[in-house]
């Protein structure tokens, strides 16, 4: 799955935190939001923050993140 594209040139950093078991045949829907972005001084590169959460078939909340990713503007 490629969410970021070809402008994602690499990572700087992840907060994880599995939060409950995930057993075969759980069925897995994931949300991902912008949570900040930040140009850099050369104004041809910035920072996204991106989090994650990923919930079971139960609404049950299983993995959590937060990370910063550079992007090419």
């Amino acid at each position: 799955m490629d969410i970021l594209g070809r402008d994602c040139i690499g990572g700087a950093g992840a907060d994880m935190q599995f939060k409950a078991p995930v057993i075969p045949n759980d069925q897995l829907k994931g949300q991902f939001k912008v949570a900040n972005k930040r140009m850099l001084s050369d104004e041809k590169r910035g920072i996204l923050t991106i989090e994650v959460v990923i919930h079971n078939q139960k609404e049950e909340e299983v993995f959590s993140a937060q990370t910063n990713v550079f992007m090419l503007v």
